[in-house]
């Protein structure tokens, strides 16, 4: 493995205009992305890569030669949502260039900002599968390739200190599929291997606050006649009181999601199921702790929680948290005569080769009690070799036989940059 590691500089804020040259970053420290994991090969096209920081933002410069033609369709930002790399599929139309940040480690939060040429950008975070902070990005064609330069804000990190991060460089060329890395190992197939990240010192860096409280107030009114419903007047909030810089406690007493629900349910009939995306906030926040389960040959197959089916709650209360190689989130939505509670309790070691969650879901309606627990376990040997196993059991009062509410996940495969083979067991009741 080609463990890289840089130290960032302290300096007051580069000029972001792509068009200013390259020694206008000279205070800056510099890397070069020299493999291509998507081809397990040296890169065929130089990129040089500069950092900087003032302390309250990351500087960052890409200065990358092509000999292929630019692909560069996206001129808006936020158009392409979690992440560069989903499934390992890449979701960019375009070429991009991209960073990866786990300031607290592998185990911890990791941070995504994208550009593409044009300097249109996306970020993700497992965070929250809804992060979409401000921040800035610009992208601009040269003769022999392009230059994007970007801004990312600290506050915006949660876990942000002082000290050594681990980091990753990416640069996706659209046309031949090239995935070109600062930190590498020869067998490396993802990107985003957090276990193959390298590493960034930031002696200087101002450690940001914990996070201040927010709330979010609205009031909602509308005039109408008595035969059509009558008038009517609504308020509510969104808060989140962050007690440390990787937990917080979060809820929403009488939210306005503007007929998310009413407009899921108005698309064309259909005889197959539909798996909707979650968007109410609420549920996105603490999303990414929840159906931490491997699945190989999933074919729809899903966990014990999805959150969709339940209905917009009058009042939610919710915890989230990550320390080390744990993390920890909670929530309680109350309806209308109905309340559904979640948990989940997840591992990550510090390699990342190994992976173990524990989810519990509770759902209250009239009439109807359903308790569903899950427990799984996921391996991979950094390279080409994983293997699962996943446990659940549905326990109340539509389950008649106990026996029928059990049920078995396990599988594992092979997969390098040219091939890839799995296979899963599946056993459901007795």
């Amino acid at each position: 493995m080609i463990a890289a590691a840089i130290t960032v500089p302290h300096a007051t804020a580069p000029p972001l205009q792509p068009s200013a040259p390259v020694t206008a970053w000279n205070v800056s420290a510099s890397a070069q992305l020299r493999w291509d994991v998507g081809h397990a090969r040296l890169a065929k096209d130089e990129t040089t890569v500069h950092i900087s920081t003032d302390g309250k933002f990351l500087y960052v410069r890409f200065d990358a030669k092509q000999s292929e033609p630019l692909m560069a369709a996206q001129h808006s930002d936020d158009t392409v949502a979690g992440g560069s790399n989903i499934n390992g599929g890449i979701a960019w139309t375009d070429d991009a260039v991209w960073v990866d940040l786990w300031p607290t480690g592998p185990a911890g939060f990791q941070y995504q900002f994208e550009s593409n040429p044009n300097g249109a950008h996306n970020e993700a975070s497992s965070e929250n599968t809804a992060f979409a902070p401000a921040w800035e990005s610009h992208g601009e064609a040269t003769s022999g390739g392009y230059v994007v330069t970007m801004a990312i804000p600290v506050a915006v990190i949660h876990g942000a200190h002082p000290g050594t991060w681990h980091a990753q460089l990416v640069r996706y060329v659209r046309s031949s599929g090239e995935m070109n890395v600062w930190s590498y190992d020869e067998a490396q197939n993802n990107p985003d291997d957090p276990a193959r990240a390298g590493l960034l010192s930031i002696p200087t860096l101002a450690r940001p606050p914990v996070p201040r409280p927010r709330v979010g107030m609205y009031a909602l009114g509308e005039l109408a006649s008595a035969p059509i419903g009558g008038s009517t007047s609504r308020v509510g909030a969104d808060f989140s009181i962050p007690v440390a810089q990787t937990a917080a406690i979060f809820g929403t007493l009488h939210p306005d999601y503007s007929n998310v629900e009413i407009d899921q349910q108005s698309i064309s009939p259909t005889v197959y199921q539909r798996v909707y995306s979650e968007v109410r906030p609420f549920f996105t926040q603490a999303a990414p702790y929840y159906n931490n389960f491997n699945c190989d040959v999933c074919s729809g197959f899903r966990t014990t929680l999805y959150t969709p089916s339940i209905p917009t709650p009058a009042q939610g209360y919710a915890f989230e948290g990550k320390e080390g190689a744990f993390g920890l989130a909670a929530f309680d939505a109350i309806g209308d005569g109905r309340s559904d509670a979640a948990a989940a309790l997840n591992y990550t070691s510090d390699d990342n080769h190994w992976n173990a969650a524990f989810q519990h879901v509770l759902a209250n309606i009239p009439g109807v009690r359903d308790v569903a627990d899950e427990l799984g376990v996921s391996w991979f040997n950094g390279k080409y070799l994983s293997a699962y196993a996943n446990y659940a059991t549905d326990r109340g009062t539509n389950v008649l036989d106990p026996s029928q509410g059990n049920w078995l996940d396990a599988g594992g495969g092979f997969v390098n940059q040219q091939y890839a083979l799995f296979g899963s067991f599946r056993s459901v009741g007795s």
